[in-house]
């Protein structure tokens, strides 16, 4: 989880476009992302096989989420 969440922070820092921002935010967060496919593993698993580490609770906030924060930098100016 750590590996996956150091990628995405790597290529969100990197993205130079909002359509480069856009491509991180569909493979991680999209219906068939990342992370999509995590979680229907993790329904599988008993309970007791599930690691802390994927506790909803670990994940960064939205309000310091990095994805947001380049997504306003990249913002033209004026626009909303």
């Amino acid at each position: 989880m750590q590996d996956l969440l150091d990628s995405a922070l790597a290529r969100i820092g990197a993205a130079q476009t909002g359509d480069e921002l856009e491509a991180v935010r569909v493979e991680v967060l999209g219906r068939k992302g990342v992370l999509a496919q995590l979680s229907k593993d993790m329904g599988k698993l008993l309970p007791d096989e599930r690691s802390p580490a994927a506790n909803s609770s670990t994940l960064p906030n939205w309000r310091s989420n990095p994805l947001t924060m380049k997504r306003i930098r990249l913002r033209p100016r004026g626009s909303r």
